[in-house]
């Protein structure tokens, strides 16, 4: 009898603990990306405006060069708010273009636009 009971306790610990792992790994997934929530609290947006250098439509990042002479990389997630000339939507932005972006800095991700504006 002792010995059926050393196997119950043994096949119930063993069962919560590969339960028990799969919802802990999920829920690390889901802190590593949260996206646009990720970024520090208080941390104020950062507002760049310059000349687009580059579109890199797949990874749906562009590169802004300042008036000061930085060059920004900036990712554009599908959910930033988008307006231009030619369409709201990120294949209406092109090289040489003027933008106003509005971006938070995220731990992964770099910088991430809230609100890209063709000018």
């Amino acid at each position: 009898m002792k010995q059926l009971f050393t196997y119950l306790v043994i096949v119930l610990a063993l069962s919560i603990s590969l339960y028990a792992r799969p919802a802990s790994a999920a829920g690390r997934h889901e802190a590593n990306h949260a996206g646009l929530a990720a970024h520090a609290p208080g941390t104020p947006p950062e507002k760049i405006e310059g000349r687009v250098v580059a579109v890199m439509r797949t990874s749906r990042q562009i590169t802004v060069r300042t008036p000061e002479g930085e060059i920004r990389q900036i990712r554009v997630p599908s959910d930033a708010g988008i307006t231009g000339h030619d369409g709201n939507h990120f294949s209406a932005v092109r090289s040489g273009q003027h933008v106003s972006v509005t971006a938070v800095r995220d731990k992964s991700r770099g910088l991430v636009a809230k609100t890209l504006s063709v000018l």
